[in-house]
């Protein structure tokens, strides 16, 4: 971060900065109110027909193999899908609330029939300071337009017991350098069985190199910089 001295905030230079400032506040805020409106309106996929190649899966546990994708910075944080391949049996995808973290993460991984009809209910933390914006959508259409945009998918749980699921979608534009992230939370088995909803926060273009400073150590001195970046990755905004 650029720390200018006070003595060099002359009138007309303090004038320049904050319109700069402004400017770049008001670019942010479009871009945003672009993408919730586009998501807004964005159509459901087609159901097309596809398919995963599980011959390089692993054995997992159980009759459970998974398919290892990549990993985004630390691999907790990855892109691996789980299938049930019993001895005796064609292999399947994973769906199944006695497995919840592993049936969500496939639930945003791959093009399910079923995310095309969990609803995910998204509080978006605007670049206005303390404003958000809630809308309703499904798994499929959110996820769907982030890939539209060209951004690859990673999956991290944090926690899952008690009913209660936590994890991150990271939504990563390599291209463009951006991220959008998102924390979730839900209930597991209500969601597996077509009951439930999934909550998520979102924080919209958060610098990939931002996004990259989560994983490292957090400092023990606090600065205004790391309480803004605490801001975009969990937003308090309800």
């Amino acid at each position: 971060m650029m720390r200018l001295r006070p003595y060099l905030l002359t009138g007309m230079a303090v004038m320049a900065l904050t319109s700069g400032a402004q400017e770049a506040v008001s670019q942010r805020s479009m871009t945003e109110d672009r993408f919730i409106s586009r998501l807004r309106s964005w159509p459901a996929t087609a159901e097309d027909d596809w398919s995963i190649d599980i011959e390089n899966a692993v054995d997992y546990r159980d009759s459970l193999v998974v398919l290892r994708g990549s990993f985004y910075h630390v691999p907790q944080v990855n892109n691996n899908t789980y299938y049930i391949w019993p001895a005796d049996a064609d292999p399947g995808v994973l769906l199944d609330s006695y497995y919840p973290a592993e049936s969500i993460a496939n639930l945003f991984l791959l093009p399910l029939d079923e995310g095309r009809d969990v609803i995910l209910d998204l509080t978006f933390a605007t670049h206005d300071y303390g404003s958000s914006v809630k809308l309703s959508t499904t798994v499929d259409k959110f996820v769907s337009l982030c890939q539209a945009d060209g951004c690859e998918v990673y999956f991290g749980v944090e926690s899952c017991h008690d009913n209660t699921f936590k994890g991150s979608l990271f939504m990563y534009n390599r291209a463009d350098g951006y991220d959008h992230v998102v924390r979730l939370e839900c209930d597991p088995v209500e969601v597996i069985d077509g009951a439930g909803h999934i909550k998520g926060r979102v924080s919209l273009f958060v610098p990939t190199d931002n996004v990259r400073n989560i994983f490292q150590p957090v400092p023990v001195e606090r600065s205004k910089a790391r309480e803004e970046l605490d801001r975009q990755i969990n937003p308090q905004t309800e």
